[in-house]
């Protein structure tokens, strides 16, 4: 809903200027790397043609609206100007590239800017969706709706080669509030549209939001030098041979206050414990798992924990994991060998019914019960 929500704020700003107006309007960018590699954050830089203050758009690839999925290599940003014809610089990767020029009529309020990287080149696409005008298309007269790049010639995209889009409206009869209710209607149109793309890329379910307010902290699980559950991911490590079983005692303690998703391979027994509820999921893939996630969060209940079980795991699914959980909910990756880069937080050793807990204030240890483990008293 965060990212809807912001998408309906750009478009509201971009829409509710009318055909007639003066004042500032979106412009909407986008930067498609075409196989390139971009690190770092592009910098656009459009410098009315006309005079006046250059506007700065820091493009970004984290899902942050207007951009829609994350580290996906499609970067997007948005700014506010009253001009209608600037020049276009790009910086990529600390090297600035010049896209040459672009223009819109001034009878449109959605302006779109696309920038593709072609060898060691950019080429500029500005087009009005809202005129129905694509890249490089002249209207009623007017300016051109897109040019740019090195030579000063841009391409039409397939979509609009192909006849695409909308019939051009017919505005002679009129009146200001018809066009209200007409900008009104388009900008609706465009939110469902933004909204059915959202849900085809992420999956269909987004992460909800932290709630704007403090949240208590949950002491330690096992006292001083454990991990408190709802503070990111802990790394603890334990022999294979012991794992079934300490993971059996674990879950057990964590599903006495919490609930709990339990990631394991395809091989892995399910432990049987009390409480919880424990949910299993065998998916590796980190866009299905923050799915499986999304899915357990929206259900009422106790506060969620997460444990991983892996005998080596992979360094890139653990970096997304821990992306996941930051801040919350918490986690336990249990695992024979720490992933690369990382080391355990604690070491486990198994003996009968009771572990040992080696943490960076002493050893903690353990004793089984029907519910799990518990912190012995002798």
């Amino acid at each position: 809903m965060t990212t809807l929500w912001a998408a309906a704020v750009l478009l509201g700003q971009t829409a509710s200027a009318q055909p007639e107006g003066s004042g500032a309007k979106g412009v909407l960018v986008r930067l498609e790397p075409s196989g390139h590699t971009v690190t770092d954050a592009p910098l656009v830089v459009l410098t009315p043609s006309e005079g006046g203050d250059p506007v700065e758009i820091t493009l970004n690839d984290n899902g942050s609206p207007p951009d829609v999925a994350a580290d996906d290599g499609r970067w997007a940003g948005v700014a506010m100007s009253g001009h209608s014809s600037f020049s276009v610089l790009l910086t990529v990767d600390g090297q600035p590239l010049d896209a040459g020029q672009v223009e819109w009529p001034d009878d449109g309020n959605a302006r779109d800017l696309v920038l593709t990287l072609t060898g060691d080149s950019v080429t500029a696409q500005a087009s009005s969706p809202d005129l129905n005008l694509a890249p490089n298309s002249p209207g009623d007269g007017g300016p051109s709706a897109a040019s740019g790049g090195p030579t000063g010639a841009a391409t039409i995209p397939p979509a609009a080669q192909q006849g695409g889009g909308l019939p051009p409206l017919d505005n002679s009869g009129s009146t200001a509030a018809d066009d209200g209710w007409l900008w009104v209607a388009l900008g609706l149109g465009a939110l469902c549209l933004v909204g059915g793309l959202l849900l085809v890329l992420g999956g269909g379910r987004t992460r909800r939001s932290a709630p704007a307010l403090e949240r208590a902290p949950e002491p330690p699980v096992f006292g001083p030098g454990t991990p408190a559950l709802d503070r990111g991911l802990s790394v603890w490590q334990v022999e294979p041979s012991e794992r079934d079983r300490f993971l059996t005692g674990l879950v057990g303690a964590l599903a006495r206050n919490h609930r709990v998703l339990l990631l394991l391979s395809d091989q892995a027994a399910v432990p049987t414990v009390f409480g919880g509820p424990v949910y299993v999921c065998r998916e590796t893939d980190a866009k299905r798992i923050e799915s499986h996630l999304a899915d357990v969060e929206e259900q009422p209940g106790l506060p969620l924990v997460v444990v991983v079980v892996a005998d080596r795991p992979d360094t890139t699914l653990v970096d997304a994991l821990t992306e996941m959980m930051d801040p919350d909910p918490g986690g336990i990756l249990v695992a024979s060998e720490p992933p690369d880069g990382r080391t355990a937080d604690i070491t486990v050793v198994v003996e009968g019914t009771t572990a040992a807990l080696t943490t960076s204030r002493g050893v903690v240890a353990l004793a089984e019960t029907p519910h799990g483990y518990a912190v012995s008293s002798s």
